[in-house]
């Protein structure tokens, strides 16, 4: 930190607009509260949003929290900050916090509450047979927070999303809150979501697979941010895959993160004993339709058009029917199809993103999946290798030793800006 008069940081710009955050990681990163995925760390002056895959200083930071990216502008309001100073600001400072690494097992769950269902079911749309077949599976479970006030203590329920890598081994889990916050949002529709503490979230994902159990790969991999989204695609397509008898396979990379699905495809698809990749027939990806999720999808896409591994893979990029919707949840409970544009590469830039309507939620009491598939005995059709060590009560021995790659997501957050940091001053002259 400088002692230059002239000097405004991420901290005190982040104080004067009125922001609040979390403790410090073991790498000095603090999620601010209300933004998933968005950290920032003080002692570097820096940021870090995986959500939207962006990173830097100060003028970038004010860049993505204020929609604009005029500099002149942010300029001026730094002086004003600058002037209008008490001298009543002391910076942070940043606390020892111990490495925590993932386990399961001594996290407090249990099966998925009533109430995680009604979430899911009546705000999310999720239709109950898919929550119970997940539910069944170890996918979701709910996390056990306590809170003491006044002398007396509550236990809340946060719905799990847990990811699983090639062995069916839980490595870590998404969170989402069940009971609306006070602090509502528009991102969240106020209802808290983040990462557990220790999960390796740059390599691994909510995943699963529906379909022909029989066969040993799926015909196509279906790529999603968020977890809620990939749950919401297959119902959308849920008869589709029956009628077609496939298998498909389903990830998501709480965000855009390209190591994430580097790490899935190596995990999945590669065997490197033998020299051989055995690939999807096709993938999709079904990120948000908007710049941050179009510019992914495009760029990696092209990456593996390049390939030659990936010649005769059909590489896709869908998106919601109704342009009035961004992601898969938003045309489940906001709009009246269910239908998907899919594009080649070449094709996707005459495409227009997706302009949101900020209206209620359109649900039906119980959102609908076809009739016919009600009774049928789904359970059998979920991959039972990715199930096969999934009782939730069982202790898994190989779990806490497990992480191959032993990185916590944190520590990830340090070197991911550090390049970024490289290419800027290390002040801004005010």
């Amino acid at each position: 930190m400088t002692d230059n008069p002239n000097y405004v940081s991420v901290e005190e710009y982040l104080t004067y607009e009125g922001y609040k955050w979390g403790k410090p990681n073991k790498g000095g990163y603090r999620l601010l509260d209300g933004h998933d995925s968005l950290f920032v760390n003080f002692s570097r002056n820096n940021f870090v949003w995986f959500a939207r895959d962006q990173k830097g200083g100060l003028l970038r930071l004010m860049d993505a929290l204020e929609n604009n990216t005029n500099k002149a502008e942010h300029i001026q309001k730094l002086k004003k900050i600058r002037d209008e100073r008490t001298g009543d600001f002391h910076p942070s400072v940043d606390e020892d916090i111990e490495h925590v690494q993932y386990d399961f097992q001594s996290l407090k769950t249990s099966p998925i509450s009533e109430q995680s269902k009604k979430y899911l079911e009546k705000k999310r749309g999720i239709h109950p047979i898919l929550v119970n077949l997940l539910a069944d599976g170890g996918f979701l479970t709910d996390h056990l927070k306590e809170f003491t006030r006044n002398g007396h203590t509550k236990t809340i329920h946060n719905l799990m999303y847990n990811w699983r890598d090639s062995s069916g081994k839980i490595v870590g889990s998404d969170t989402q809150a069940t009971i609306p916050t006070k602090n509502r949002n528009d991102k969240h529709q106020g209802y808290w979501k983040g990462i557990i503490q220790g999960s390796p979230a740059s390599y691994y994902g909510f995943n699963f697979r529906f379909g022909a159990s029989e066969k040993k790969q799926p015909d196509r991999l279906v790529i999603t941010e968020a977890p809620i989204d990939a749950i919401s695609y297959w119902q959308m397509h849920f008869k589709e895959i029956h009628d077609k008898h496939e298998q498909v396979a389903f990830l998501s990379l709480s965000g855009v993160k390209d190591s994430v699905l580097n790490r899935y495809i190596s995990d999945h698809y590669l065997n490197a004993d033998k020299g051989e990749i055995n690939l999807p027939k096709s993938i999709h990806f079904a990120t948000d339709n908007d710049k941050v999720g179009r510019n992914f999808a495009k760029k990696y896409a092209l990456m593996l058009s390049r390939l030659n591994s990936f010649d005769q893979v059909e590489l896709k990029i869908d998106i919601p029917a109704d342009l009035n919707c961004k992601d898969w949840n938003d045309q489940l409970r906001y709009s009246s199809t269910n239908e998907t544009l899919s594009y080649n590469i070449d094709a996707i830039d005459q495409v227009p993103y997706a302009s949101p309507k900020q209206e209620e939620a359109f649900l039906q009491d119980e959102p609908a999946l076809p009739k016919e598939f009600e009774n049928s005995p789904l359970k059998e059709t979920i991959d039972q290798n990715q199930t096969q060590s999934t009782n939730i009560t069982t202790n898994d021995e190989d779990l806490t030793g497990y992480q191959e790659v032993n990185e916590n997501p944190q520590e990830v957050l340090e070197s991911t800006a550090e390049e970024e940091l490289a290419t800027q001053d290390a002040e801004i002259k005010i």
